[in-house]
Protein backbone atom coordinates (compact mmCIF):
# COMPACT_ATOMS: atom_id res chain seq x y z
CA UNK A 1 0.00 0.00 0.00
CA UNK A 2 2.72 2.66 0.58
CA UNK A 3 4.25 1.89 -2.53
CA UNK A 4 1.10 2.34 -4.35
CA UNK A 5 0.49 5.39 -2.31
CA UNK A 6 3.99 6.97 -3.85
CA UNK A 7 3.42 5.68 -7.32
CA UNK A 8 0.27 7.81 -7.41
CA UNK A 9 1.78 10.71 -6.52
CA UNK A 10 4.44 10.00 -8.81
CA UNK A 11 1.79 10.04 -11.32
CA UNK A 12 0.51 13.58 -10.13
CA UNK A 13 4.43 14.55 -10.49
CA UNK A 14 4.20 13.94 -13.59
CA UNK A 15 0.87 14.65 -15.14
CA UNK A 16 -0.28 17.55 -16.01
CA UNK A 17 0.70 20.90 -14.63
CA UNK A 18 -2.55 21.99 -13.17
CA UNK A 19 -2.36 18.43 -10.92
CA UNK A 20 -1.79 19.55 -7.63
CA UNK A 21 1.33 17.62 -5.80
CA UNK A 22 -0.95 16.72 -2.03
CA UNK A 23 0.22 16.33 1.26
CA UNK A 24 -2.36 14.34 3.69
CA UNK A 25 -5.21 16.64 4.02
CA UNK A 26 -4.69 19.18 1.38
CA UNK A 27 -6.46 19.86 -1.72
CA UNK A 28 -6.26 22.50 -3.79
CA UNK A 29 -4.97 24.20 -7.02
CA UNK A 30 -2.77 27.69 -7.02
CA UNK A 31 -0.17 29.52 -9.32
CA UNK A 32 3.33 31.38 -9.01
CA UNK A 33 2.37 34.20 -6.50
CA UNK A 34 -0.25 33.06 -4.65
CA UNK A 35 1.16 32.99 -1.21
CA UNK A 36 -0.29 31.10 1.54
CA UNK A 37 -3.17 29.06 -0.01
CA UNK A 38 -1.44 25.25 0.14
CA UNK A 39 1.40 23.74 -2.08
CA UNK A 40 2.12 23.84 -5.34
CA UNK A 41 2.26 21.99 -8.82
CA UNK A 42 5.13 19.68 -9.98
CA UNK A 43 4.63 21.28 -13.38
CA UNK A 44 5.48 24.21 -11.86
CA UNK A 45 8.30 23.70 -9.86
CA UNK A 46 10.01 22.20 -12.78
CA UNK A 47 9.58 25.11 -14.69
CA UNK A 48 11.66 27.52 -12.29
CA UNK A 49 14.43 25.28 -11.83
CA UNK A 50 14.85 24.45 -15.23
CA UNK A 51 14.50 27.94 -16.25
CA UNK A 52 16.68 28.63 -13.63
CA UNK A 53 19.26 26.84 -14.96
CA UNK A 54 19.31 24.46 -11.65
CA UNK A 55 18.73 20.97 -10.12
CA UNK A 56 15.10 19.89 -8.44
CA UNK A 57 15.11 16.05 -6.31
CA UNK A 58 12.46 14.57 -5.45
CA UNK A 59 12.97 11.03 -4.00
CA UNK A 60 9.19 10.36 -3.64
CA UNK A 61 9.42 9.79 -7.67
CA UNK A 62 10.64 6.64 -7.87
CA UNK A 63 10.82 7.26 -11.77
CA UNK A 64 14.25 9.18 -10.53
CA UNK A 65 15.91 6.96 -8.57
CA UNK A 66 18.17 4.08 -9.51
CA UNK A 67 20.43 1.82 -7.13
CA UNK A 68 23.69 1.56 -9.29
CA UNK A 69 25.14 5.06 -10.78
CA UNK A 70 24.70 3.50 -14.30
CA UNK A 71 20.92 3.41 -13.98
CA UNK A 72 19.80 0.00 -14.51
CA UNK A 73 18.49 -1.45 -11.10
CA UNK A 74 15.69 1.23 -10.15
CA UNK A 75 14.59 1.81 -6.83
CA UNK A 76 11.27 -0.06 -6.26
CA UNK A 77 10.39 -0.30 -2.73
CA UNK A 78 11.34 1.17 0.52
CA UNK A 79 14.45 0.22 2.02
CA UNK A 80 16.90 0.05 -0.94
CA UNK A 81 19.27 2.15 -1.74
CA UNK A 82 20.15 5.17 -3.51
CA UNK A 83 23.20 5.47 -5.48
CA UNK A 84 21.49 7.75 -8.49
CA UNK A 85 18.97 10.43 -7.49
CA UNK A 86 17.67 12.41 -11.08
CA UNK A 87 17.37 15.77 -11.77
CA UNK A 88 13.86 16.31 -12.37
CA UNK A 89 14.30 19.82 -13.62
CA UNK A 90 15.53 18.37 -17.18
CA UNK A 91 18.89 20.21 -16.95
CA UNK A 92 21.19 17.44 -15.53
CA UNK A 93 22.83 17.59 -12.59
CA UNK A 94 22.00 14.27 -11.27
CA UNK A 95 23.04 13.53 -7.90
CA UNK A 96 25.33 10.19 -7.50
CA UNK A 97 26.55 9.11 -4.07
CA UNK A 98 30.28 7.78 -4.77
CA UNK A 99 30.31 4.20 -3.35
CA UNK A 100 28.02 1.74 -2.26
CA UNK A 101 28.80 2.38 1.04
CA UNK A 102 27.49 6.02 0.85
CA UNK A 103 24.24 5.37 -0.95
CA UNK A 104 21.63 6.81 1.17
CA UNK A 105 18.01 4.71 1.62
CA UNK A 106 14.57 5.24 0.42
CA UNK A 107 12.02 5.30 2.67
CA UNK A 108 8.67 5.03 2.68
CA UNK A 109 6.10 6.17 5.97
CA UNK A 110 2.63 6.56 5.12
CA UNK A 111 2.19 9.18 2.30
CA UNK A 112 5.20 10.65 1.88
CA UNK A 113 8.73 9.14 0.94
CA UNK A 114 12.20 10.73 1.87
CA UNK A 115 15.79 10.00 1.51
CA UNK A 116 17.07 8.16 4.70
CA UNK A 117 21.04 9.60 5.48
CA UNK A 118 22.58 7.54 7.86
CA UNK A 119 25.68 10.92 9.20
CA UNK A 120 28.07 7.76 9.03
CA UNK A 121 29.31 7.75 5.05
CA UNK A 122 26.09 8.47 2.76
CA UNK A 123 26.44 11.51 0.59
CA UNK A 124 25.71 12.34 -2.93
CA UNK A 125 27.86 14.30 -5.31
CA UNK A 126 26.35 16.63 -8.36
CA UNK A 127 27.56 15.42 -11.68
CA UNK A 128 28.04 17.40 -14.13
CA UNK A 129 29.25 19.84 -11.27
CA UNK A 130 27.02 22.31 -10.41
CA UNK A 131 28.42 25.72 -9.26
CA UNK A 132 26.28 27.93 -8.08
CA UNK A 133 28.77 30.89 -8.27
CA UNK A 134 28.41 33.96 -6.43
CA UNK A 135 24.51 34.56 -6.54
CA UNK A 136 22.04 31.63 -6.01
CA UNK A 137 19.34 29.88 -3.90
CA UNK A 138 17.93 26.70 -2.89
CA UNK A 139 14.91 25.40 -1.27
CA UNK A 140 14.72 22.34 1.06
CA UNK A 141 12.89 19.70 3.03
CA UNK A 142 14.96 18.11 5.77
CA UNK A 143 14.94 16.41 8.77
CA UNK A 144 18.55 16.94 11.62
CA UNK A 145 18.91 14.88 14.10
CA UNK A 146 22.46 15.48 15.22
CA UNK A 147 24.32 18.83 15.46
CA UNK A 148 27.07 19.93 14.02
CA UNK A 149 26.12 18.37 10.42
CA UNK A 150 25.65 19.96 6.82
CA UNK A 151 22.90 18.94 4.06
CA UNK A 152 25.02 20.61 1.46
CA UNK A 153 28.32 22.26 0.48
CA UNK A 154 29.44 24.69 -2.49
CA UNK A 155 33.36 24.09 -1.26
CA UNK A 156 36.28 21.72 -1.77
CA UNK A 157 37.69 23.40 1.52
CA UNK A 158 37.48 21.32 4.55
CA UNK A 159 36.86 24.24 6.85
CA UNK A 160 33.14 24.27 5.12
CA UNK A 161 33.30 28.03 4.18
CA UNK A 162 30.86 27.39 1.83
CA UNK A 163 28.54 25.43 3.61
CA UNK A 164 25.06 25.32 5.70
CA UNK A 165 25.95 23.77 9.24
CA UNK A 166 23.61 22.73 12.19
CA UNK A 167 24.91 25.16 15.12
CA UNK A 168 22.17 23.51 17.36
CA UNK A 169 18.97 21.97 17.61
CA UNK A 170 17.20 24.55 15.76
CA UNK A 171 19.94 26.83 14.41
CA UNK A 172 21.35 26.35 11.15
CA UNK A 173 24.24 28.64 10.81
CA UNK A 174 27.07 29.88 8.05
CA UNK A 175 30.28 31.46 8.17
CA UNK A 176 30.32 35.26 8.55
CA UNK A 177 32.57 37.53 6.38
CA UNK A 178 35.45 37.79 9.01
CA UNK A 179 35.64 34.39 8.29
CA UNK A 180 35.57 33.87 12.34
CA UNK A 181 33.08 31.75 13.38
CA UNK A 182 29.47 30.62 12.08
CA UNK A 183 26.62 33.20 12.20
CA UNK A 184 23.18 32.25 13.00
CA UNK A 185 21.26 32.13 9.40
CA UNK A 186 17.96 30.25 10.04
CA UNK A 187 17.08 30.27 13.87
CA UNK A 188 13.89 29.24 15.41
CA UNK A 189 13.25 25.94 13.54
CA UNK A 190 12.90 22.46 15.06
CA UNK A 191 15.13 20.41 13.15
CA UNK A 192 14.46 17.02 14.45
CA UNK A 193 11.22 17.32 12.87
CA UNK A 194 10.52 17.84 8.65
CA UNK A 195 10.99 21.36 8.17
CA UNK A 196 11.87 23.73 5.44
CA UNK A 197 14.63 26.10 4.41
CA UNK A 198 15.43 28.32 1.83
CA UNK A 199 18.77 30.14 1.60
CA UNK A 200 19.64 32.78 -0.97
CA UNK A 201 22.55 34.60 -1.63
CA UNK A 202 22.43 37.66 -3.43
CA UNK A 203 26.00 38.84 -4.10
CA UNK A 204 29.22 38.25 -2.13
CA UNK A 205 28.26 40.63 0.70
CA UNK A 206 24.49 39.46 1.62
CA UNK A 207 23.13 35.90 2.14
CA UNK A 208 20.27 35.59 3.81
CA UNK A 209 17.76 32.62 4.79
CA UNK A 210 14.25 31.21 5.98
CA UNK A 211 12.79 28.71 8.48
CA UNK A 212 9.58 27.21 7.42
CA UNK A 213 8.19 30.19 5.12
CA UNK A 214 9.02 32.84 7.91
CA UNK A 215 12.51 35.44 7.01
CA UNK A 216 15.01 34.66 9.43
CA UNK A 217 18.77 36.67 9.35
CA UNK A 218 21.12 38.13 6.78
CA UNK A 219 24.48 38.73 6.85
CA UNK A 220 27.85 39.32 4.93
CA UNK A 221 28.85 35.54 4.47
CA UNK A 222 32.87 34.76 3.90
CA UNK A 223 33.30 35.09 0.44
CA UNK A 224 34.07 31.51 -0.31
CA UNK A 225 34.22 32.62 -4.36
CA UNK A 226 37.72 31.24 -4.87
CA UNK A 227 37.62 27.49 -3.24
CA UNK A 228 33.79 27.15 -4.56
CA UNK A 229 33.81 23.89 -7.41
CA UNK A 230 30.25 22.49 -6.93
CA UNK A 231 27.65 21.20 -5.22
CA UNK A 232 27.05 18.34 -3.23
CA UNK A 233 24.55 16.78 -0.70
CA UNK A 234 24.91 15.78 2.94
CA UNK A 235 28.60 16.63 3.44
CA UNK A 236 30.45 19.78 4.03
CA UNK A 237 33.23 18.97 1.58
CA UNK A 238 32.56 17.91 -2.15
CA UNK A 239 35.27 16.22 -2.99
CA UNK A 240 34.57 13.19 0.27
CA UNK A 241 31.86 13.00 3.10
CA UNK A 242 32.78 14.93 6.16
CA UNK A 243 30.24 15.74 8.91
CA UNK A 244 27.35 14.89 6.71
CA UNK A 245 23.26 15.61 7.51
CA UNK A 246 21.91 12.47 9.35
CA UNK A 247 18.60 12.35 9.02
CA UNK A 248 15.75 12.66 6.79
CA UNK A 249 15.86 14.47 3.14
CA UNK A 250 12.15 15.44 1.63
CA UNK A 251 13.43 16.77 -1.57
CA UNK A 252 15.15 20.39 -2.73
CA UNK A 253 15.91 22.35 -5.03
CA UNK A 254 19.56 24.64 -6.26
CA UNK A 255 19.74 27.21 -8.82
CA UNK A 256 22.96 29.78 -10.05
CA UNK A 257 21.20 33.41 -10.35
CA UNK A 258 18.91 35.80 -8.56
CA UNK A 259 15.21 34.59 -8.32
CA UNK A 260 12.03 36.46 -7.59
CA UNK A 261 10.41 36.10 -3.88
CA UNK A 262 7.94 34.47 -5.31
CA UNK A 263 9.54 31.76 -7.30
CA UNK A 264 11.85 31.05 -4.11
CA UNK A 265 8.33 30.70 -1.90
CA UNK A 266 6.79 28.87 -4.15
CA UNK A 267 9.76 26.03 -4.21
CA UNK A 268 9.25 26.50 -0.13
CA UNK A 269 5.60 25.27 -1.14
CA UNK A 270 7.03 22.72 -2.94
CA UNK A 271 9.51 21.13 -0.50
CA UNK A 272 6.94 21.56 2.05
CA UNK A 273 4.14 19.12 0.47
CA UNK A 274 7.01 16.59 0.19
CA UNK A 275 7.47 16.94 3.65
CA UNK A 276 3.82 16.97 4.66
CA UNK A 277 3.83 20.47 5.07
CA UNK A 278 1.96 23.53 4.68
CA UNK A 279 3.42 27.06 4.54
Amino acid sequence: DQLRAVVGRRRCLRGADNLMFNAPGHVGDIGLGERGRGLVTAGAAIAIAAAAGGALYNPSDLSSLFQDAGATTPVTASGQPVRLMRDLSGNGFHAVAPSDAARPVLTISGALAYLAVDGVDDWMNVTPTLNLGEVWWTALGLQNDTTGRYPFCLSNVASARAGLRSNSASTWAWRNAADAAFTALISATTQTVPHVIAVEQTSTALIAGRGNGVAKASFAPYNDSASTQGLALFSSINTSWANGLAGRFYGGAFAPGAASADQIESLERYVAGLSGLTL
